[in-house]
């Protein structure tokens, strides 16, 4: 027979367990996405950003080909649309369920 079928002090017991957890303070967490920055393109728009203008440099006054300048653009446009990534959120274990059991 289960706990719950029997009643009385089982149910007793269950209930004072749920109250003292809902006593307990928690950790606040929170629940919304956040927007981080993402490194990797903040890096990748940089590089773009300094190969373009020594890209420019070279077409401009060494006369190199104008498209020696479009890896740089896509670099510096991949990392412009990626600054920043949305982090999900992670809630913290409760206290009871710590990993020395």
């Amino acid at each position: 027979m289960s706990s719950r079928m029997t009643g009385g002090f089982f149910d007793e017991e269950i209930a004072r367990d749920a109250s003292a957890r809902a006593d307990r303070p928690r950790a606040t967490t929170d629940l919304s996405p956040r927007r981080r920055i993402d490194f990797a393109g903040l890096a990748l728009m940089l590089v773009g950003l300094v190969f373009g203008a020594i890209s420019y440099w070279l077409i401009t006054y060494r006369g190199s080909n104008v498209l020696l300048i479009v890896p740089s653009i896509v670099a510096a446009t991949t990392g412009a649309t990626h600054l920043t990534k949305w982090q999900a959120p992670r809630d913290l274990p409760d206290a009871d369920s710590g990993s020395d059991q």
